[in-house]
């Protein structure tokens, strides 16, 4: 399976120029933009299913599984405890990813749709929901607080603190001099944690500016065929105002999980 999303990933990064472009195309078919949230309801329920499996699977137990409101939208979601006190650094790190693998899979009929299927509806909602799973899942998978991306990272790196720790070692590390022989200080650090809480927040924020520099352009590709579409500066401002929804609500969905 593995070797399934690598290709699916590299036909999706090969792909992205002319996808992107496509994809506007259903700016021009309102109606086919309802399909787009649906599927990305639905694939976001495969996601909260495959943390459960997967933490079945390793030992954990899934305490809840259903469909929460978090104002504006709805979205399923699953609770699964006591991965965090699996040994295996393995397993942990596996039920996590087993969601954002899940996502990518209900992906892939839209992409072979898209790549072989004739120009019409079917293909232009492909095309919308390929490049809108692409971003939520690129967003998902980042290494901040809350999302998946970071769960993963502090499993196969064995810290399960890792952002509150982070600070706290580059606060240690401004101050250096510390009279205080009772307060820790970075010395008390093994040298490979001071190295990763030392350079994680620069990942962190790298990869975050990465992430929003493509999607704000992408946006502004989108107002931009929007204003030649409606020749109205004022209505072509509405996907900026969907982006930031978008995002609103993955915080959102991040933050009851």
């Amino acid at each position: 399976m593995s070797t399934l999303l690598l290709i699916e990933l590299g036909a999706l990064t090969l792909s992205w120029p002319e996808l992107a472009t496509d994809c506007l195309k259903i700016l021009r078919h309102p109606a086919l933009l309802l399909w787009i949230p649906l599927l990305l309801l639905l694939s976001t329920a495969l996601h909260e299913l495959a943390h459960g499996l997967a933490g079945r699977w390793a030992g954990a137990t899934v305490t809840e599984i259903g469909i929460a409101w978090h104002f504006p939208a709805v979205f399923p979601y699953c609770k699964v405890e006591g991965a965090d006190f699996l040994t295996s650094r393995r397993q942990r790190a596996v039920i996590v990813a087993a969601g954002p693998c899940a996502g990518l899979l209900t992906m892939l009929p839209a992409l072979l749709l898209w790549w072989w299927g004739n120009e019409g509806a079917f293909r232009t909602v492909a095309s919308g929901l390929l490049v809108a799973g692409s971003f939520t899942t690129a967003w998902n998978l980042l290494p901040l607080p809350g999302l998946d991306g970071y769960r993963i990272l502090s499993a196969l790196l064995n810290m399960t603190e890792l952002a509150p720790e982070s600070r706290r070692y580059r606060t240690l590390l401004r101050r250096r001099q510390n009279r205080d022989r009772a307060t820790i200080t970075v010395k008390d650090y093994p040298g490979w944690a001071g190295l990763v809480y030392r350079n994680y927040p620069i990942v962190a924020v790298s990869t975050a500016a990465v992430y929003g520099y493509v999607f704000s352009n992408e946006a502004a590709r989108a107002a931009a065929e929007l204003t030649d579409i409606l020749f109205s500066p004022a209505i072509a401002a509405i996907p900026i105002g969907v982006a930031a929804g978008v995002m609103a609500f993955l915080w959102a969905e991040s933050s009851v999980q």
